[in-house]
């Protein structure tokens, strides 16, 4: 994670839960139906979680998964996870870099990522893609979520000439604002990243959220 995007998130860290008790009844919605597909996807694996911040979606997998390490750059927002009921047999807290996983070894039969592949530069997805399967086993269970792009929402998009990704200027709690990596995909594109090594792909482009589901092919 660029230093930029660690020191956002660190900064954000105490609030950052706020974005999910959002008054629209259509954003809660679906976000009841991520974290149905979630726990449908997950369980019985062995899940390695990547950017699990301050873990919303961990106790999601945390309910049916085996196993979770939850792993993010910033143990800022790990320490808020901590505060949450997961369960300490079944859950591993972990400080990592999304592109240098391969020290964890190739344990694991499910993976969960939500939110972060936005943060990710478009040039270095597939180099992302390549790190998280190498630690995967085949036919691992893996599940990706991320915004939609709503306008007016979280922020003004930042477009640069010659520049394949996208930004956001977001307003801190203390006055300050920061401009930040935030791409966004339409199902075109998740299938073209993802489709090469997934079978059984499904993908669902919400409002406000999108998701999909997809079994590593060996």
């Amino acid at each position: 994670m660029a230093d930029d995007l660690k020191d956002y998130y660190r900064r954000r860290a105490a609030s950052y839960e706020a974005i999910y008790h959002r008054p629209e009844a259509d954003r809660l919605t679906e976000q009841e139906d991520m974290a149905r597909a979630i726990r449908r996807h997950l369980a019985d694996r062995n899940v390695l979680e990547v950017a699990a911040g301050t873990g919303w979606w961990t106790v999601q997998a945390a309910a049916v998964a085996k196993h979770v390490v939850a792993t993010d750059a910033n143990p800022e927002t790990l320490d808020i996870a901590r505060l949450k009921p997961l369960p300490a047999d079944r859950v591993t807290l972990q400080t990592a870099d999304a592109f240098d996983l391969a020290a964890l070894g190739r344990q694991f039969d499910g993976a969960l990522c939500c939110c972060w592949l936005s943060h990710v530069k478009r040039s270095d997805l597939q180099r992302f893609l390549t790190g998280l399967h190498a630690v995967l086993k085949p036919g691992a269970a893996v599940f990706f979520a991320d915004n939609s792009l709503v306008t007016g929402f979280g922020g003004d998009l930042i477009t640069r000439p010659g520049d394949r990704d996208t930004y956001k200027q977001r307003q801190l709690e203390d006055g300050s604002s920061q401009i930040i990596l935030k791409n966004y995909f339409d199902r075109e594109e998740l299938t073209s990243l993802f489709a090469p090594q997934a079978d059984d792909m499904l993908i669902h482009i919400g409002r406000h959220f999108w998701w999909l589901s997809y079994y590593l092919a060996p």
